[in-house]
């Protein structure tokens, strides 16, 4: 009798012994599925910030060129010269009318040299231009 309690208990072990392992390792998927989808959340967080960062420097983009775009080539001379005459340096012309300041300095430079073309051609020496 003493043998069949003995077998009992040993079965009783065993079985409590089985099932405690089952439970982990359900424990173990569980916190893997969980540190996945955290994992996946701040992903998508970034993705999201990043996201709308790009948005807003899209929008800036889209202002400064349409605010490049806001002087008519036609115009643009009128406008860089009466602003030259207002005394505006050319990087401040620049910033308005959208233009570079190398293409601010150049038509500066060929009305103050009266439109000479030729003065500027590749056989033109420094005392031609000045």
């Amino acid at each position: 009798m003493t043998e069949i309690l003995f077998v009992g208990q040993l079965l009783l072990l065993l079985a409590g012994w089985f099932l405690y392992q089952k439970a982990q390792q359900e424990l173990r998927a569980e916190v893997r599925k969980y540190s996945i989808s955290a994992e996946v959340d701040d992903l998508r967080r970034t993705v999201d910030e990043l996201l709308s960062k790009l948005v807003g420097d899209a929008e800036r983009v889209r202002r400064e060129l349409d605010a490049r775009s806001a002087v008519p080539e036609a115009n643009a001379k009128a406008v860089v010269f009466a602003l030259a005459d207002q005394g505006r340096k050319p990087g401040a012309i620049a910033g308005e009318t959208g233009l570079t300041v190398g293409e601010i300095e150049l038509m500066l430079d060929i009305r103050n040299y009266g439109g000479n073309a030729a003065a500027y051609g590749p056989g033109a020496t420094q005392e031609e231009t000045i």
